[in-house]
């Protein structure tokens, strides 16, 4: 076999390759992208895809209930797929991961769905109805709504003592030594 035929083949080869990977890159084009919404007084934003007409208004979180709240307008039967941050939100029983339970419209709507899990987030399907308002999930741990503000009186708070203890100890300190 010449050079020129084995030059032949690796082109054939590599344009098969080429046009198949193409092919799964449009697939993926089609599909529905994430979208991202910013979680209300928090760091957070979660990532969500859905099937049916709906449109999500805002997410916030409730400290006491530790729930996330999402409020939505759904205009047709879908379904939701939602990827939680496991700091934001996460639901756990004797340390090990228990399913999300969701309501809508007041009413437990049963465990969300898992779809796929990680140490760092979780990814639930949720089914909604045309005519959903809000959307309850339900953990048993939540970050609290106040996060930058109390990183902010937290470090006042430590410089204070720090400044206090020094001029403490150094006035002390002086006495001591005369």
């Amino acid at each position: 076999m010449s050079f020129s035929w084995l030059v032949a083949i690796g082109i054939l080869i590599s344009m098969a390759v080429f046009l198949s990977s193409d092919v799964s890159a449009q697939e993926q084009a089609n599909s529905a992208p994430n979208k991202v919404i910013n979680v209300t007084n928090t760091k957070f934003s979660i990532q969500y895809s859905n099937t049916g007409i709906v449109k999500i208004l805002s997410a916030k979180t409730d400290v006491q209930a530790k729930s996330l709240v999402i409020t939505v307008q759904a205009t047709k039967d879908g379904l939701l797929t939602i990827t939680l941050p496991r700091e934001l939100i996460d639901r756990k029983d004797r340390g090990a991961d228990s399913p999300f339970f969701f309501v809508i419209g007041g009413y437990i709507s049963g465990d969300a769905k898992e779809n796929s899990k990680t140490s760092t987030q979780r990814t639930i399907t949720i089914p909604f109805i045309d005519g959903t308002h809000v959307v309850v999930i339900s953990g048993t741990q939540i970050v609290p709504e106040f996060g930058p503000v109390a990183e902010m009186i937290i470090f006042i708070g430590i410089i204070g003592v720090v400044i206090m203890s020094r001029i403490f100890f150094r006035s002390h300190f002086f006495k001591i030594i005369q």
